[in-house]
């Protein structure tokens, strides 16, 4: 039977350097043997509270690429969860916490729950990191009962932008994130890939390393895009690059040189035009996929794109637009033009 300790070392090797790693808490032996056994250089905390945490992480004498913490806090707080991520952002650049909840009925958010830490960890210059949405599924990000973890990166640079999902902590932005996850699904090793709308690159960089594709171009919309883009999401990232280009400039790319077409952003219904089509169509490869969402009442464009491509596969994406809603993934019907669902994530070929 897996670990504990082992569960977590998968979890955190998939996207996350193991050069020199912090742990504490729970588990911190078992954690370190493992990680030595795998070459890293660990410094092992025997802190069993989050102050003692805080403590060892200011008197560290050099900085990690990863700090692992997991311990328990039942009288947990606003406070304990800002002063724990700022000593983490000072010293490590990549951090996996798992703190099981205290209560509070009198706070407005659910003390010690995902939204609650990721709010805390964007406050102190993190966000999420890309591979979260790999490891956990869609329909568990905000189940109740259960202690979330999280995995998060620094941010490189304390420039904002609204259009990056991962420092965005909202029901929209998640479903954009898990979109791009579920999107990977159907890239495969080698591929080379286009994504029409790539915001500022945060849904590209969740593609691109998880899929192993040879090449992932984003197109950004403008410098001030992909000047971020580049900043945040182009260093490191494998074969992940930004271009400025409308959706449209499809038609600039040479004829039979993608596997996969992305638009994981819905766009506008009057993009879809035939000639649109037709040109995703020619600068795909033979058996070429376009992955594209589009929204619940844009029937006509699901239908448009059918014409010029062979509809494979249709999901609905609940929990896109209201935090009341349950996220989760459900299969529609192709020819069944009755069902409601918030986002449809279609799979096309060519």
């Amino acid at each position: 039977m897996t670990s504990h300790a082992e569960r977590i070392l998968d979890r955190v090797s998939r996207g996350c350097s193991l050069n020199r790693v912090f742990v504490a808490g729970e588990d911190a032996a078992a954690l370190a043997d493992l990680l030595r056994l795998r070459g890293a250089i660990v410094e092992e905390s025997r802190a069993s509270t989050i102050a003692e945490v805080i403590d060892d992480l200011r008197a560290a004498s050099t900085s990690f690429s990863l700090a692992i913490v997991c311990l328990s806090a039942p009288d947990l707080g606003d406070e304990d969860a800002r002063y724990l991520c700022a000593a983490l952002r000072r010293a490590t650049s990549i951090a996996y916490l798992r703190i099981p909840a205290g209560t509070n009925p009198g706070h407005l958010e659910a003390i010690g729950s995902r939204p609650w830490w990721e709010r805390h960890a964007v406050a102190s210059g993190f966000r999420r990191h890309p591979s979260v949405a790999h490891l956990v599924a869609y329909e568990q990000i905000d189940s109740r009962g259960i202690t979330p973890w999280l995995l998060i990166e620094a941010v490189p640079q304390r420039s904002e932008s609204p259009l990056d999902e991962l420092r965005q902590i909202t029901a929209d932005a998640d479903a954009a994130i898990w979109r791009y996850a579920r999107a990977a699904h159907f890239v495969r090793r080698h591929d080379r890939v286009l994504d029409l709308d790539c915001g500022v690159g945060a849904g590209t960089a969740v593609v691109g390393p998880a899929a192993l594709a040879d090449s992932v171009v984003g197109f950004v919309r403008d410098q001030a895009a992909l000047q971020y883009a580049k900043a945040h999401y182009g260093s490191g990232r494998g074969a992940v690059e930004f271009r400025v280009a409308q959706p449209t400039d499809v038609s600039q790319c040479p004829a039979e040189s993608i596997d996969v077409v992305l638009s994981c952003r819905p766009l506008p219904s009057t993009f879809w035009t035939a000639g649109v089509i037709d040109e995703i169509r020619r600068v795909l490869k033979p058996g070429g996929r376009l992955i594209c969402c589009v929204a619940e009442e844009d029937l006509a464009v699901r239908h448009q794109i059918a014409s010029g491509l062979l509809l494979d596969r249709v999901l609905g994406q609940s929990g896109a637009r209201s935090e009341s809603e349950s996220p989760r993934w459900h299969e529609v019907q192709i020819d069944n033009p009755h069902e409601r669902p918030s986002v449809d994530c279609g799979s096309s070929s060519r």
